[in-house]
């Protein structure tokens, strides 16, 4: 309702109300609004059935995941919820039917922690005895070619600790594998990728909530490429990653190496010690140039590479893929969908 004020009389009110009650009527007012630039109105997400209408295309199923937690450490704290949104899909990033959420909440054994109630919703009861089905995970992976979540590097090895099955699966992640920052993105959250690109707000760290809104952000087409969202994610979940290691680099190179997005490996899983990134591999001789330029200084690259496909990127097991020196060979697209 619109608030009461001296300068809107009853009757004006009245009109205004009825107006907003019409989606079309609504739209031409928040326009005319709007016009000027110096509003912008944000819409409360409602849960969308289906995109486009059923016709000769083959389609696949994707499952969108994402899990609350008691933390976020992988090795130990638990889920407490997850949710899982199947949608058809076509190969040019069409997304057809959206099926119902499925939503389980899994007993951790130990206290959810005050912030994690206050963040998600979920108390100590709402998990007390539960756990989630294992049965129905396995019916629903056997048809899917693809699994999605936003932050896949966290959500898969959360997700495959509690429930080896995903293991299998190609993954992609709607945060990473597409170029939000060549698009004009300074954040790649969800709720700020909501609000700038759908101009729409939603119920926030909702397992379920989250599910449909990615699900929605994938639906729509990118400001400057003109390529719908779930089209540039196919694309890159089509190709091998390589995972550079600028092994035997100067300490003094950090700070350009840092600038670039590599990020620092401790060793850990018998990884070397050393700075790394992960490219598409069809671009890794450009980064190789790169690193023979600005960190070996004109002399032998003395970098290492790891590459995998979907079915390890995200996952802990990429870390024991064999190191191999540069440059690369010629990519090859992995034709999952």
């Amino acid at each position: 309702m619109i608030p009461s004020s001296d300068e809107i009389d009853e009757a004006t009110r009245l009109v205004l109300n009825a107006a907003l009650a019409d989606a079309k009527t609504t739209r031409i007012l928040m326009d005319a609004v709007t016009t000027n630039g110096k509003y912008r109105f944000v819409e409360r997400f409602q849960r969308i059935e289906r995109y486009h209408a059923d016709d000769a295309s083959h389609r696949k199923t994707a499952i969108y995941v994402d899990v609350e937690t008691t933390g976020l450490d992988v090795a130990n704290d638990a889920i407490i919820q997850l949710a899982i949104v199947p949608f058809e899909f076509s190969s040019d990033g069409r997304i057809f039917t959206v099926h119902e959420c499925e939503t389980w909440y899994e007993d951790p054994h130990r206290p959810i922690p005050v912030l994690i109630t206050e963040l998600t919703g979920i108390s100590d009861s709402d998990v007390a005895g539960k756990t989630i089905d294992d049965n129905r995970i396995g019916e629903l992976l056997k048809d899917a070619a693809l699994v999605l979540a936003h932050n896949a590097t966290f959500d898969r090895r959360m997700i495959e600790r509690r429930l080896p099955a995903f293991e299998t699966k190609y993954w992609a992640c709607s945060r990473e594998d597409v170029a939000w920052e060549n698009e004009g993105f300074r954040s790649h959250s969800l709720e700020w990728l909501a609000y700038k690109q759908c101009q729409m707000y939603y119920d926030a760290h909702r397992a379920e909530s989250d599910c449909y809104m990615a699900v929605h952000l994938l639906s729509t087409v990118l400001p400057k490429c003109g390529k719908r969202c779930l089209e540039m994610l196919l694309a890159s979940a089509r190709c091998k990653t390589a995972r550079v290691w600028a092994t035997g680099s100067d300490y003094g190179t950090r700070f350009v190496l840092k600038s670039r997005r590599y990020r620092w490996g401790d060793g850990a899983n018998a990884t070397p010690k050393a700075w790394w990134k992960d490219v598409p591999e069809d671009q890794l001789a450009t980064e190789v140039a790169w690193l023979t330029e600005h960190v070996y200084e004109g002399l032998s690259c003395r970098a290492q590479v790891q590459r995998f496909d979907g079915r390890l990127r995200y996952s802990d097991r990429a870390d024991k893929v064999a190191l191999e020196p540069v440059p690369s060979s010629t990519p090859a697209e992995i034709k999952l969908c």
